[in-house]
């Protein structure tokens, strides 16, 4: 519910550039939960985020609620872009240069 209503709000503001969502929907429901705390459990996350980060860049197509490829970078591509992103805007709030050049896409 919450990318439906997110997606729509960026590309509704043309500003869906300033959003980066990655999510798993495949998790096992007995391993999903961020209460157990078990070696098992926490190191069954860590896998997964490790494989969140190799996959392609998805968003969620608002009539059939499916993930779909909208880029070719990984989401760790994609991660390291946005964080450049954030550092820039750091920089230009507090009157310094940009540290990154971006290139438009």
């Amino acid at each position: 519910m919450v990318d439906f209503h997110l997606s729509v709000v960026f590309k509704g503001l043309d500003i869906q550039s300033n959003y980066l969502r990655i999510q798993e929907n495949a998790l096992e429901r007995t391993l999903s939960s961020l209460d157990i705390s078990t070696k098992e459990n926490l190191d069954y996350l860590s896998d997964v985020g490790k494989q969140l980060l190799e996959k392609q860049v998805s968003t969620v197509n608002l009539e059939t609620g499916d993930f779909v490829p909208y880029k070719e970078e990984t989401n760790g591509q994609m991660l390291i872009e946005f964080a450049k992103k954030l550092i820039n805007e750091k920089c230009l709030r507090d009157g310094l240069p940009p540290r990154f050049s971006m290139e438009t896409t």
